[in-house]
């Protein structure tokens, strides 16, 4: 329900409050996971129960956003009705990306128990830097929303040089924004995961990723602002075959033909910042070639 709403906010081009939502929810879930956790000794149902409150608390402030609009996106709860054109449209671009989503975590839930082989201190390490680096996508998510909406209604408006001059924009703008974050997570790793746990062995594993995976964490920006410019451009499918490829299928052979034969934590890190530079490749040629195809359709 976030989603959806924030999709219909960032259409009528109001991008300010989603991201609000998205950090002030995010900051919530950070503050009650501590409040949870240590102070009511909650363990995981504490976490997760951060996690619902937060979720909700964004989708309830986006929600009564819409319905004080005062022009056509304004939310009336007693006029909703289904229209089965806009269903169908909506499911043409929904269904790639919902696929995607689904079998990427999928492919996480397998590199996840390769992981967990490595005991409990390594699950909470690897945890721990997950979190961190949770924080730090927001851009990513935020980018992502606002090129695929960008995108889409100046394509539709056939501004073809607007189209290529957002473009440009956001994935210059991802590659450096995700450089910095990445030197931080880089820089600052340890002090990160102490903030969940003190143990060394715990913190030693949650450095070993942030230290692999953080200089390439601008590719994983990359990959997400780019996928979100394919669906922009009208082309769903394609994201969803290179992500289906790039960071499922190729991470899930590469563990089961080599997992066991090289069984170091480290060999799964190294997965992520490679499948990471496949699909940034793949990206790099397919967002040209559509923009192209795009500018003979319309005659730019």
């Amino acid at each position: 329900m976030y989603n959806i709403f924030v999709a219909i906010l960032q259409a009528a081009g109001d991008a300010t409050h989603p991201l609000v939502y998205l950090v002030a929810s995010s900051l919530i879930n950070i503050v009650l996971d501590v409040i949870f956790i240590t102070q009511f000794g909650m363990g995981v149902d504490g976490a997760a129960l951060a996690t619902v409150i937060s979720e909700a608390l964004s989708m309830v402030l986006s929600m009564v956003r819409l319905m004080r609009a005062d022009d056509i996106i304004r939310l009336r709860l007693n006029r909703l009705k289904m229209n089965m054109d806009d269903l169908k449209e909506i499911v043409r671009y929904g269904v790639p990306t919902a696929v995607q989503s689904s079998v990427i975590d999928l492919a996480n839930m397998m590199i996840q128990a390769y992981i967990n082989s490595f005991g409990d201190l390594a699950m909470a390490g690897v945890g721990a830097y997950s979190k961190i680096e949770g924080f730090a996508f927001l851009p990513v998510v935020s980018f992502s929303m606002a090129m695929s909406t960008f995108v889409s209604q100046n394509l539709g408006a056939g501004k073809m040089d607007r189209v290529r001059k957002g473009i440009r924009f956001g994935q210059w703008g991802i590659i450096l924004s995700n450089l910095a974050l990445g030197a931080l997570l880089w820089v600052f790793a340890a002090q990160s995961i102490r903030l969940f746990s003190s143990d060394e062995e715990i913190v030693a594993y949650g450095v070993s990723r942030a230290k692999i995976c953080a200089p390439f964490f601008f590719l994983l920006g990359y990959s997400h602002v780019s996928s979100a410019i394919m669906r922009g451009l009208g082309r769903p499918n394609v994201p969803m075959f290179v992500m289906l490829f790039c960071w499922c299928a190729v991470r899930v052979i590469l563990i089961q033909l080599f997992g066991e034969r090289y069984h170091f934590i480290e060999f799964v890190f190294y997965l992520y910042p490679l499948t990471w530079t496949l699909s940034s490749v793949v990206f790099f040629f397919e967002t040209r070639k559509t923009i192209r195809m795009r500018e003979k359709q319309i005659g730019a």
